[in-house]
């Protein structure tokens, strides 16, 4: 069984005081986006036949993640995408902070199927907050996984969305995490966040894909000592 992590890492933090206690999505199948470019498409078993129509077969699958504070400046974030190669023939693109508006553009801009769910309506901006997984190989399932502990200042949720793609004709399940800041969270709770995305990852069997914003580097270990290869390391 393969596992694989990669993702981006963020230092730093956003500190809120004051402010009213967020919406957060409990529900681990709501809210729920899917689509393909600009196209919603609710039902996870049409998107599964929408997305057939996919990129099935590649030598090399190659992963970007990008975090969009707060899903704002949409048009430059897609001009950066558009602008690299690297980044704009990814076969799987992790997107973090987002709304449904942005990664609708974002997919449509780049031809890909997408699946996001939102953690949290975030109180500093009244708009969704989540991560999405934008794909060029058909969806066969997703799902949300719910962090433990809420943020000390904010109060709000994290998560990981996750994917089921098939790839090659073997399934293959990709994760989009989140995890809190330093500042919002000490290292036990931000580590406990990172094993639920390792514990929801044990029930599936086949390759496992984790990306992302960590917000710190150190983490890593963490999959690391739990039999992940660690690529961007």
């Amino acid at each position: 069984m393969n596992r694989l992590l990669g993702g981006a890492v963020a230092l730093g933090g956003l500190l809120l005081l004051g402010c009213p206690n967020p919406q957060n999505y409990n529900l681990i199948q709501e809210p729920r986006y899917a689509g393909c470019g600009s196209e919603t498409i609710p039902d996870p078993a049409s998107l599964a036949i929408r997305s057939s129509a996919a990129l099935k077969h590649v030598g090399e699958v190659s992963i970007a993640s990008f975090n969009i504070k707060f899903s704002k400046e949409i048009e430059r974030a897609t001009a950066v995408l558009l602008r690299n190669p690297m980044l704009r023939e990814a076969d799987i693109l992790l997107l973090q902070e987002m709304d449904v508006e942005g990664v609708a553009r974002i997919a449509k801009a780049l031809d890909r199927c997408w699946v996001y769910y939102p953690a949290t309506r975030h109180p500093q901006t009244k708009r969704d907050f989540g991560n999405a997984i934008l794909s060029r190989f058909p969806i066969q399932d997703d799902h949300k996984v719910i962090f433990p502990h809420l943020g000390q200042f904010g109060r709000t949720q994290r998560i990981a969305a996750a994917a089921t793609l098939l790839i090659n004709g073997q399934a293959v399940r990709v994760y989009s995490l989140h995890v809190a800041t330093q500042i919002e969270l000490g290292p036990q709770r931000r580590e406990a966040q990172v094993q639920a995305v390792i514990d929801d990852a044990r029930s599936f069997d086949g390759p496992v894909i984790v990306g992302g914003d960590l917000n710190d580097y150190r983490l890593g270990h963490v999959f690391k000592d739990a039999g992940y290869h660690w690529n961007t390391r």
